[in-house]
């Protein structure tokens, strides 16, 4: 308080009181750091009480009101377009808010542009991907203030080269290049239908049967946004050299059954070979490196083998197979 003194009589001590709570406070010029003992929205009676030296006495009341504080709080969704979240601000208040106050205030989108008291839930579209500072001070009716500072990341749309390599046999090697920019991947997931799904960027799958396999790439970022990826590719059927059946027993007699040896196609569709058949004493009678030319019981110059036992030699280029084979005519 200021106290004017009267000519010739000095100021002797200031009292102070709580006349809501009925209660001395201090005393002095000023009380520093003073706290109310009631919520808001409330108000408290305050009164001082000057005596001079002579005894001369005066007061002064003062009614403070107390105001609750404005706290806001945010969330947002990136809606996975690479543009576009939809914010979500809530206002709470410290202390109990009359039906009066209200907040104003002007956000700052961090992309250089700004609107004055926002709605509290709607769709905010930036210019390109990326992190964006916000800030957002509001203020009361009765002056109390609240800063909402937080960080947007529109993360960017990923795009993903998708590289099959087929292999024999039944196999392929899958992989994918990813460009990604500020999208922050959580997750992926390879999917192929009917076959087992791999989380791995780059892996080997067998696809049993071949044929067209479709599939999908399906990346999910930290933001839960899904995008997928669906491609086809062919697998060319074929079978490996433990599976690979030779007959040992040909009839060569024009019937139609058990007539000739060929080499099944689906391994002549993934390995190079020599299928080499020699008689008794280890001359070479007839020889093919194709499934055009089967052995049909004819030597190599087309005349009738006798009738008994000859030797086989597959050799290919993942390994040898060799048995014996019987002619009957």
């Amino acid at each position: 308080s200021n106290v004017l003194n009267a000519s010739g009589d000095l100021l002797d001590s200031i009292f102070w009181f709580n006349i809501s709570a009925n209660s001395y406070i201090g005393s002095g010029t000023s009380i520093n750091g003073y706290n109310s003992n009631l919520e808001p929205e409330s108000s408290i009676f305050i009164a001082n009480s000057a005596i001079s030296e002579n005894g001369c006495y005066n007061s002064d009341t003062v009614e403070f009101s107390f105001h609750a504080i404005p706290n806001l709080s945010v969330s947002y969704t990136d809606l996975c377009n690479g543009q576009d979240v939809f914010i979500n601000m809530q206002l709470d208040w410290e202390g109990n808010p009359s039906p009066n106050d209200i907040v104003s205030g002007t956000i700052n989108f961090g992309d250089g542009t700004s609107q004055l008291n926002p709605a509290w839930n709607f769709v905010r579209t930036y210019p390109n991907p990326g992190t964006y500072s916000v800030i957002y001070p509001v203020e009361s009716n009765n002056g109390c203030q609240d800063t909402l500072n937080f960080e947007i990341v529109v993360q960017a749309i990923p795009e993903a080269d998708i590289n099959i390599v087929p292999k024999c046999v039944e196999k392929a090697d899958i992989s994918a290049e990813l460009t990604l920019d500020n999208f922050q991947i959580d997750s992926l997931v390879w999917q192929f239908p009917n076959y087992t799904q791999s989380n791995l960027l780059t892996f080997e799958q067998s696809f049993p049967d071949g044929g067209n396999i479709d599939g999908t790439l399906v990346l999910w970022s930290t933001a839960s946004c899904e995008f997928e990826f669906p491609f086809q590719f062919y697998i060319e059927p074929g079978i490996e050299l433990p599976e690979l059946e030779i007959p040992n027993v040909i009839t060569a007699n024009g019937d139609g059954i058990n007539d000739r040896i060929e080499i099944n196609p689906l391994f002549e569709n993934c390995y190079s070979y020599e299928l080499i058949i020699q008689n008794r004493w280890g001359i070479s009678v007839f020889q093919t490196n194709s499934s055009d030319t089967k052995f049909e019981g004819l030597d190599i110059s087309g005349k009738e083998l006798t009738s008994g036992v000859y030797f086989y030699k597959l050799t290919t280029d993942n390994g040898d197979k060799h048995g014996f084979i019987t002619i009957i005519r």
